[in-house]
């Protein structure tokens, strides 16, 4: 009896034999039937490219052309409409209040409301008059807010009639929420100043003369130092602004409180209210102290 490895291995050998004979035999029909298979797909793929060519510029090319017009066309309309949403939207400007200072000079108050929550501008302002105009002065404008813009000790040999406040050079700035979060917060922790004591005063006598005085203690509880601090000083007797001017610190480091003396040799205004105003640009690197400094 047959060992059934042997017979296993001699099944094999004439499977592979008859395999190999029908490969002999039927090689050259199989090359012929490959080469009219690749000729029918390569005759298939030319008529293809015929005719999207013949369809695209002959046939169907004016009315793409005046489809992909009409696209572009809605598509820059989407884009305008896009830009005019998400723009920042202009800055309100309010009548200008004329002040008078010294002899033969005049303050020139006025305020500016930004009404975009995203967005701050930088800017050149000034006050046109009808003799000139007064030095422009470089300015800016956070989110959301209403700033007061002056021009003070502008001479004049009378009040000036109807100046107007002009910006220009104005950029828009968008807030990189990257960076900063949710703007609010982040600038309520950079501009976070306790005022205090905020008073004017008018029981200075010299020379037989009443000097005006304004006094305020500044502490900055914010985590930040500033170089060059400005404060705005607006002067009240009800809701009228009877009085404005304006002070620097040197410097003003984190958790440093300092006193503030301001003489006023301007007309001595009846005064109900004193209000400080902090006026630091918290998007300008430059305006702060490096920490360990």
């Amino acid at each position: 009896m047959e060992e059934p490895i042997l017979l296993e291995q001699e099944a094999e050998g004439r499977r592979s034999y008859k395999l190999g004979i029908w490969w002999i035999e039927n090689r050259a029909r199989l090359q012929k039937a490959a080469l009219v298979l690749f000729g029918l797909v390569d005759a298939v793929l030319i008529g293809f490219f015929l005719w999207t060519s013949v369809d695209t510029f002959l046939i169907s090319y004016g009315t793409e052309r005046d489809a992909i017009a009409t696209m572009a066309v809605l598509g820059q309309d989407d884009l305008s409409a896009f830009t005019r949403e998400t723009a920042g939207k202009p800055i309100v400007l309010s009548g200008t209040t004329v002040l008078t200072g010294g002899e033969g000079t005049y303050d020139l108050y006025a305020t500016a409301t930004n009404p975009n929550g995203d967005w701050y501008a930088e800017f050149d302002a000034f006050y046109r008059l009808g003799s000139g105009e007064t030095t422009h002065e470089r300015q800016f404008i956070l989110p959301g807010e209403e700033k007061a813009l002056v021009a003070l000790a502008v001479r004049a040999d009378a009040p000036p009639q109807d100046p107007q406040l002009v910006l220009d050079r104005l950029t828009w700035r968008r807030v990189d929420k990257h960076l900063t979060g949710a703007y609010e917060p982040w600038a309520r922790d950079r501009l976070d100043f306790a005022i205090t004591g905020a008073a004017f005063s008018a029981d200075l006598q010299v020379d037989a003369k009443t000097i005006g005085r304004v006094s305020f203690t500044v502490k900055n509880d914010s985590a930040f130092g500033y170089y060059d601090p400005s404060f705005l000083v607006r002067l009240k007797r009800g809701s009228s602004v009877v009085g404005v001017t304006r002070t620097a610190l040197s410097s003003l480091r984190a958790g440093e409180s300092q006193e503030v003396l301001l003489n006023w040799f301007g007309p001595i205004p009846s005064v109900s209210e004193t209000q400080v105003v902090p006026e630091i640009n918290i998007f300008d690197p430059k305006v702060y102290i490096p920490a360990g400094q």
